[in-house]
């Protein structure tokens, strides 16, 4: 894989503002590299400090103490948001999640929604209640809370938080029979978790032709692509080596934020595949030099 894919992991540069009583702290990621760019080292995530006014699907606006105007970023570019603000039912919650106590982390994400937080935040605690309904094997309510997510656009931090089963590590018959339920249902995104959780049932056909159909919807083009790496796992192992190469040319193209649950995916396929070295290159990737913080694995 060529090492851009790890361009801006090996450093952390802060951008700071002066302090203030309540701070957003915003990882994020280089810009794309131009052909025109001079620069052949990898270039650090930054870090920027000051008051998110708002974050969509398409930018993210923050309030840098002492800048005189707001500071825009493209959406895509945002990685990982630490608040001094964050109340206290979602602290609690975060640190369940990251104990891997997900049934216990379920409803402190969901009371945290009570204190009206921004709505950027109030997506991101829902998407990663999700996350943590489908890991308790909740899976009706993980797709219940992806439904109501889906009706308005997300931020790509938020899709990336999407319950998608990557490397088969939640294989539980409560989540398939929810999956086989909602899998025509209205919200694409819906459609691909599902999905993800079907390809490697009995219903394995119908999981893939989902897919398939989602990777060209040019309406949602974040879902059409993940929905392509997700294919992938119906790969036979016989297959895999010979599409090496193109898999990690299009997970390097993804948004650096949307990474991290591709290559777990590949890391699975590739030692199922027998190719030790192509998964230990990537694991590597992702045990030493992670795309945020913190993140469950």
């Amino acid at each position: 894989m060529k090492r851009a894919l790890i361009a801006g992991l090996v450093g952390v540069t802060a951008l700071w503002g002066a302090s203030s009583p309540a701070e957003d702290r915003v990882w994020i990621s280089p810009p794309p590299t131009t052909a025109a760019s001079s620069r052949w080292f990898a270039r650090p995530i930054k870090q920027l400090s000051g008051k998110i006014a708002q974050l969509d699907d398409r930018q993210l606006r923050i309030k840098v103490a002492d800048a005189p105007d707001d500071t825009l970023i493209a959406a895509h570019r945002v990685l990982w948001i630490e608040s001094d603000d964050l109340p206290a039912e979602a602290q609690k919650a975060y640190g369940l999640y990251n104990a891997g106590k997900f049934d216990q982390a379920l409803r402190p994400f969901l009371d945290s929604l009570a204190e009206h937080p921004p709505v950027w935040r109030q997506q991101w605690l829902s998407m990663m209640a999700a996350d943590a309904a489908w890991r308790a094997k909740r899976p009706t309510i993980a797709l219940e809370l992806v439904s109501q997510l889906d009706a308005r656009p997300l931020p790509p931090i938020v899709l990336s938080w999407l319950p998608i089963n990557w490397d088969n590590s939640v294989n539980d018959r409560t989540n398939e029979t929810a999956a086989l339920d909602k899998i025509s249902a209205p919200s694409a995104a819906v459609r691909l978790v599902a999905a993800s959780w079907l390809i490697q049932s009995r219903q394995r056909r119908q999981a893939v032709e989902t897919l398939q159909k989602l990777a060209l919807d040019n309406q949602r083009p974040i879902i059409a692509r993940l929905a392509e790496v997700v294919s992938w796992r119906a790969t036979l192992p016989p297959q895999v080596a010979g599409n090496v190469a193109n898999w990690e040319q299009k997970v390097n193209a993804l948004p650096l934020v949307l990474q991290t649950g591709p290559l777990q995916s590949l890391v699975h396929k590739y030692q199922a595949a027998g190719l030790k070295d192509e998964a230990k290159k990537l694991r590597l990737l992702l045990e030493l030099t992670p795309v945020v913080p913190k993140r469950a694995q």
